[in-house]
């Protein structure tokens, strides 16, 4: 039997949720928009045996299948489970996966997607290993959600379900008479956190949860975080939130990988709970929505406020001990007592982290009342990230818009569930090593490579997916795996010195700030007009106070060698004129005639003047001048050259 430890006798309340955001999940803050139409799978009897018969050549024996369909809507896409017995197997075959989906019989193509090791998968493409039981029995868990809309006529889904070991397939179709799809006004969900002691510490973490009501039917299961699952929400550990049709929740199963039932298992709040449409019903008495950094982006060395947004979801009221820590440097940032939530409310209380170092920190909170606790955390970067966006390509000619970013830490970064505006960047592990380079892009890797030759950045093509970057200004927001801001770039067209089409927007420094209008700039690198995979023409470290003009050697003999000539300069955007005059103050060669530049440049004098002819052994003198784009100011510099036999 499932034990259940009550803290006090309260009646929850339940908040109207009629439609949400995908990538919100289960867990996140519902909006009220009216939709027609809220979906679930829903089975309204114990569990149920499908027998069929696969190829012999596969299993070699009867299989028997015992399918659970359980809950899941395609408005929130919430995740559910699906539950697969099979026996007669090869026990010694241990490569057995399968892959379960939801059918529209109707529209022939299928509305749900598989969570398998590589994230959201079509189901034809998606598998998830079987847990060997006993013998040749193998139970099997799929996660999967309906993530297209379905028609109006419920009658004509069904759930279809494969079986394959390593080298063959077999499809076992499953249709249930009972089997339905539940409009908005049938269907809600049950939320809170679940723990395997009485007094509410541990909570159980990636175990499956299965609710029942009065008649002992399943109505309902799920699979409780951490669970790995990409919901679009923090990972809690514990928590679970269920999609069931309206009606009372009397029981909560739990068991483990191989369907054992585990026994003890406890919530804040004893059964029944009431399940109203298309509203939330929690087993906690109070829950943290979020936690809110302001500001979002700080810099080093600044307060950072914390908002923690504390909800009560009951009918008591609650005085509520706040506990703000940073896990990361094991430090307690402070406390708050809040003396009053009332019932169906919530608060907002603040504590200040003052004079913050730079670097990424994970803040957790907790939040207690009696002997009820719940935590949530999240990440806080301080300063500027370890990826940085370095050269934008909002205004292309054939290769379609992207950005390159950089990694300038010394550690390698995955970029797996990365974001660029709530866009997934790439579900794979993509590692990028310490000043390497990446490139988001519209287009293929191909078609960049036909444009700017090979380099040495990976593209990852987001196809439709990129978002569009407008040609006068946009903000691009870049976030890694735990939801942290990396950047928040916001150009404007005038940050531009050249607007014609095929010219990159470059950063200039990856120290300086990322939306000082100096730090970037139309790429100089004519030829090219952009510089994927390659360090930026503008690229200064640390912009200079003088003009510096250099050359090497000062002596030099053209028939054996070139000589390097080089400036720094104290604008990060110029037009420059690079001369050479000979005794006589006649300019002989000109090495640069009013073309753009950033802060530094090198390039070979090879002793030739304009028409190419090798130029008279002596002294040349090297003028360099040049001119600020951004305030139109001018430096000059001189320096001598001497030519040798």
């Amino acid at each position: 039997m499932l034990r259940l430890k009550n803290i006090q006798s309260i009646r929850l309340c339940k908040y109207t949720a009629t439609k949400s955001f995908p990538l919100a999940a289960g867990f996140s803050t519902r909006h009220k928009d009216t939709q027609k139409f809220k979906y679930q799978i829903s089975n309204f009897r114990p569990l149920f045996f499908v027998f069929c018969f696969l190829s012999s050549f596969l299993f070699g024996a009867e299989v028997k299948i015992e399918l659970l369909p359980y809950a899941g809507d395609s408005a929130t896409q919430t995740p559910y489970t699906v539950k697969v017995k099979a026996e007669s197997l090869n026990p010694t075959d241990t490569a057995i996966e399968l892959s379960v989906w939801c059918y529209d019989r109707a529209r022939s193509h299928i509305v749900s997607q598989i969570w398998t090791r590589e994230g959201w998968k079509y189901p034809t493409y998606g598998y998830q290993p079987f847990c060997l039981n006993t013998g040749s029995q193998r139970i099997g868990w799929a996660y999967i959600k309906i993530y297209k809309e379905v028609a109006t006529d419920t009658n004509n889904y069904y759930i279809k379900c494969k079986i394959k070991n390593s080298d063959t397939v077999e499809s076992v179709p499953i249709e249930y008479p009972e089997f339905k799809i539940l409009n908005a006004q049938e269907c809600g969900w049950l939320t809170g956190t679940i723990y395997k002691d009485a007094l509410l510490d541990t909570p159980y973490s990636k175990i499956n949860i299965i609710l029942k009501n009065s008649a002992a039917n399943v109505v309902g299961a799920y699979v409780t975080e951490d669970n790995q699952i990409d919901e679009g929400a923090p990972p809690i550990s514990g928590r679970f939130c269920i999609v069931v049709p309206v009606g009372s929740i009397n029981s909560i199963e739990v068991q483990d990988s191989i369907g054992n039932i585990v026994e003890n298992g406890y919530t804040a709040t004893l059964p029944t709970w009431e399940i109203s449409p298309g509203e939330t019903t929690w087993v906690d008495p109070l829950y943290i929505e979020n936690i809110e950094f302001i500001p979002e982006a700080p810099s080093l060395g600044d307060s950072v406020r914390i908002q923690v947004r504390i909800c009560n979801p009951g009918e008591e009221m609650y005085n509520v001990y706040v506990q703000v820590s940073c896990k990361t440097t094991q430090q307690n940032i402070g406390e708050v007592v809040v003396n009053t939530i009332p019932a169906h409310s919530c608060a907002t209380p603040e504590i200040v982290w003052k004079n913050v170092n730079r670097g990424k920190y994970q803040i957790e909170v907790q939040v207690r009342v009696g002997q009820f606790k719940c935590s949530f955390s999240q990440y806080l970067q301080v300063g500027i990230g370890d990826v940085l966006i370095n050269e934008i390509m909002y205004s292309p000619k054939n290769s379609g818009e992207w950005i390159e970013i950089i990694n300038q830490d010394t550690n390698t970064v995955n970029l797996k569930n990365w974001t660029m505006d709530n866009n997934i960047i790439t579900s794979e592990d993509k590692l990028l090593s310490p000043g390497g380079f990446a490139v988001i892009a519209e287009s293929t890797a191909q078609v960049l490579h036909s444009i700017y030759g090979e380099f040495n950045a990976e593209v990852l093509s987001l196809g439709s997916k990129f978002p569009s970057l407008k040609d006068d200004g946009d903000s691009i927001i870049l976030r890694d795996s735990d939801g942290i801001l990396q950047e928040r770039l916001k150009y404007e067209a005038n940050w531009a010195t050249n607007t014609n089409k095929g010219i990159s927007l470059e950063r200039v420094s990856p120290t300086m700030p990322t939306n000082n209008y100096s730090n970037w700039g139309s790429c100089v690198n004519i030829s090219a007009g952009a510089t994927p995979g390659e360090i930026n023409s503008l690229y200064a470290e640390h912009l200079t106070e003088k003009v510096t003009l250099s050359v090497y050697p000062e002596v030099f003999s053209p028939n054996k060698e070139t000589t390097d000539i080089s400036y720094t300069l104290p604008f990060t955007q110029a037009e420059v004129r690079l001369y050479l005059y000979d005794r006589c103050g006649r300019c002989v060669r000109k090495l640069m005639n009013k073309q753009p530049s950033g802060a530094y440049f090198k390039c070979q004098w090879d002793g030739k003047n304009d028409k190419n002819e090798i130029l008279p052994i002596g002294i040349y003198i090297i003028y360099l001048e040049a001119n600020d784009m951004l305030s139109n100011k001018s430096v000059s510099q001189k320096k001598t050259v001497v030519m040798v036999k």
